[in-house]
């Protein structure tokens, strides 16, 4: 598991000017500088996860200990974390407060950009922590599966069946590998 959250350069990560990019080979987490405590103010990280594959997409889990500045007039103005499609530029979310932890949220494509902003007044705390995963595609010709550990397995009509196995037809899927 990786831990991202402060500048400077660390394995898997490469900065530009503007942003940390981090090769997505497996489970990581990145958070607000020093959660669960209290993140500083005038801060600006925004984060670049790349899957190292094509295929792969990528899902983000917040953990419930969520708590950021307050929205005003229901708008997250001021200290928010974003996540955002490169491609496009489509913003998926954006969550501040601590009234609402965020859902999960999974890549269209193999990127997807984190950014987290604070101002100048009132930091919170705890921030945020987010889990990211690797997601990838399994896929026959007419089947898509998710594989769990120690199940036994029988084929089937070209596909593999198991017990304790989610089988979904007319994939693509994406499932955590």
């Amino acid at each position: 598991m990786s831990l991202f959250f402060l500048p400077g350069k660390a394995a898997g990560v490469h900065e530009s000017q503007h942003e940390k990019v981090l090769s997505v080979t497996g489970d990581g987490i990145i958070q607000s500088p020093d959660f669960p405590n209290t993140y500083p103010r005038n801060t600006v990280i925004v984060w670049r996860l790349v899957a190292v594959t094509e295929s792969s997409r990528i899902q983000l889990t917040f953990d419930p200990r969520f708590g950021l500045e307050d929205a005003e007039d229901g708008i997250c103005k001021y200290d928010y974390v974003e996540v955002e499609e490169p491609v496009g530029d489509v913003v998926l979310g954006r969550w501040c407060g601590s009234e609402m932890v965020p859902g999960p949220q999974v890549s269209k494509g193999n990127q997807i950009l984190i950014r987290f902003v604070s101002d100048e007044y009132f930091p919170s705390d705890p921030g945020f922590c987010i889990r990211y995963s690797l997601l990838q595609q399994v896929r026959s010709d007419s089947c898509a599966m998710f594989f769990l550990p120690n199940a036994t397995f029988t084929e089937r009509a070209g596909c593999v069946f198991a017990e304790n196995f989610l089988l979904i037809p007319n994939g693509p899927y994406y499932f955590p590998i």
